[in-house]
């Protein structure tokens, strides 16, 4: 179904974070700047899918947001297979049942308005995140657990080194699901291979050890800065995931039972293991003001629903109690509920299936590329600020998290107080003194200004150029001097 829908709407969220560090790298894949902001500083989505992305972008002369719709196809591909051949493995007996029952709890088990965020892969923002590293980095998070838990490689040597290669990947990708992998690999050394707790702590470090330190050869970021450096931006704008956790995630609290009533079967053990780890670390996170590790919340849920998914299906035999058909009957109790509530978002996700693709809310901007040199900055209200990077130019702000800014809240002030129609010319022109954007591009179906302030743009303006509602307003900064 996802397939129909991929390019039927509009991009958004990160979306446009990631188009923008495609397109550096498709000019400059050797030393790309800051796809954002011009600055001296790298970004930290200068990452191993980044790249790939981009030179499939460079081999067949398209752009970004081509590339990206291709590999939103690839990813829901590569997701599917990598969920159902980690069920082939982990699961003894019943495995097909177990994945479908296990994919339709990860789409629609949710509580209300789950988090519209990367890293997550219910049905509602499936769509959306396909072209995500996020996406990339789980799918690949899972093909590495299954190739590890399964005897297809009999070299050890060669099958742990493989396994260091994809983590390095998957912590470069993204990092949550990369932490999310060390727990599950930790957890597959002590439980399924059955190795002692010392040679678990022991192997499994050595593991991490090796992964980071392949890490830290990619010459694009440094993970140690990302890790410990100014991340203050993505911080604050994670605290949000950590709201709303009983209406969001009571889908999970069904797995309790299993884990009681089963505690002693291996696979339970195993998940139930995970779950509890999980939950440590995003409350420890929690109360050491970490907030970017809240999205190990997805990982709780994924493992939650594969142990509904499990336990039901232990109870598909003769000796099935009342009790147990009970235990089924109220997980497909809540399923409704899910559904009921979630029903004005699901009915939002189906009725894409009908519409048309969408293309020109950003094909409008395409003319920047023609009239803006490379790297040049355009000050743009916040919703057109996402956009103007995947063309080439840079902006003054944006919304989304960047890394290693250190200004990005007074940038991001100076936006606000531009565009804001109550604020006096006089703040506008100190906004333009500060950071001296060469461009100023204003929407006319979003914003018209008093006469004032029209005749003061107009009085600073060494070019003007219109293409439909957008005017772009070249900033004559000799009347300053």
């Amino acid at each position: 179904m996802e397939t129909i829908l991929v390019g039927k709407e509009h991009w958004t969220g990160d979306f446009w974070m990631h188009s923008a560090v495609i397109t550096e790298l498709i000019d400059h894949p050797i030393h790309p700047s800051h796809p954002i902001i011009r600055s001296e500083v790298t970004h930290a989505f200068y990452s191993p899918y980044a790249l790939m992305v981009a030179m499939l972008a460079k081999v067949f002369a398209k752009d970004s947001i081509w590339a990206l719709e291709v590999f939103a196809l690839f990813n829901l591909l590569f997701f599917l297979f990598s969920f159902f051949s980690f069920c082939k493995v982990f699961f003894e007996r019943r495995q097909n049942i177990i994945a479908a029952i296990g994919l339709a709890l990860v789409l629609f088990f949710w509580g209300q308005d789950p988090p519209f965020w990367s890293g997550y892969f219910h049905i509602i923002v499936l769509n959306a995140v396909l072209p995500y590293p996020s996406t990339f980095a789980f799918s690949l998070a899972l093909f590495a657990i299954a190739l590890y838990i399964s005897n297809r490689i009999r070299n050890f040597t060669f099958k742990s080194a493989l396994i260091i290669l994809l983590t390095s990947v998957v912590i470069l990708t993204h990092t949550n699901t990369g932490i999310f992998l060390i727990i599950v690999l930790t957890l597959v050394n002590y439980s399924l291979k059955e190795m002692s707790l010392f040679k678990t702590v022991l192997y499994s470090g050595c593991m991490l050890f090796c992964s980071v330190a392949l890490c830290l050869l990619w010459p694009y970021y440094n993970l140690i800065e990302l890790v410990t450096g100014d991340i203050d931006d993505f911080n604050d704008q994670s605290y949000v995931l950590y709201e709303r956790l009983a209406q969001q995630y009571w889908p999970s609290l069904l797995a309790v039972p299993i884990m009681i009533y089963k505690k002693g079967d291996k696979i339970i053990r195993f998940l139930s293991v995970g779950v509890f780890l999980m939950l440590g670390i995003v409350f420890s996170a929690y109360f050491a003001k970490f907030y970017g590790l809240s999205r190990l919340l997805f990982g709780v849920m994924f493992f939650s629903d594969l142990i509904i998914a499990y336990g039901i299906t232990l109870f598909f035999n003769k000796e099935s109690t009342m009790l147990k058909r009970y235990y089924t009957g109220l997980v497909f109790f809540a399923m409704v509920l899910c559904l009921f509530i979630n029903r004005v978002y699901l009915r939002q996700v189906f009725r894409n299936l009908k519409n048309e693709k969408q293309i020109d809310y950003c094909k409008k901007l395409d003319f920047i590329k023609e009239i803006v040199p490379p790297g040049e900055t355009i000050l743009s209200d916040v919703g057109t600020n996402n956009m103007i990077p995947t063309y080439g130019a840079r902006v003054l702000a944006t919304f989304y998290p960047v890394y290693w800014i250190q200004d990005i809240k007074s940038r991001r002030e100076s936006v606000a107080v531009f565009f804001d129609p109550e604020k006096p010319n006089s703040l506008r022109l100190k906004a333009l003194l500060n950071y001296k954007p060469e461009y100023i591009l204003i929407d006319r179906s979003k914003f018209n200004f008093e006469e004032s302030t029209e005749m003061w743009l107009r009085s600073i303006s060494a070019n003007t150029q219109k293409r439909g509602s957008m005017e772009l307003i070249k900033v004559n900064y000799n009347l300053f001097e």
